[in-house]
């Protein structure tokens, strides 16, 4: 059920795009970057990652985005909207 308040898109029952923004507050943590240094990296504002990190989608996000994390971490695509073992290796490379 996707549905819209004010300038937010909100996905509630969608798996995937719930893991994906788990996974964006995880990689946050691990890297233990601050939101502001987070949301530079990827290119958004502080506002529009707390939304991420929330489940809630903002409107003008972008694919790209999505592209951004999986460049700035090296993590495949796809495997964004699996959730990630963080205590694992999960680029084979160490961070």
């Amino acid at each position: 059920e996707i549905y819209i308040v004010g300038d937010i898109v909100n996905i509630q029952e969608d798996k995937e795009i719930q893991v994906l923004c788990k996974n964006i507050y995880d990689l946050r943590k691990y890297y233990r970057l601050t939101q502001k240094e987070m949301a530079v990296k990827l290119g958004i504002g502080v506002g529009s990652l707390r939304m991420l990190e929330h489940g809630r989608i903002p409107e003008r996000m972008t694919c790209d985005t999505i592209f951004k994390i999986s460049i700035e971490f090296k993590i495949p695509v796809k495997a964004l909207f699996y959730p990630l073992h963080l205590t694992e290796s999960i680029t084979g490379e160490e961070k």
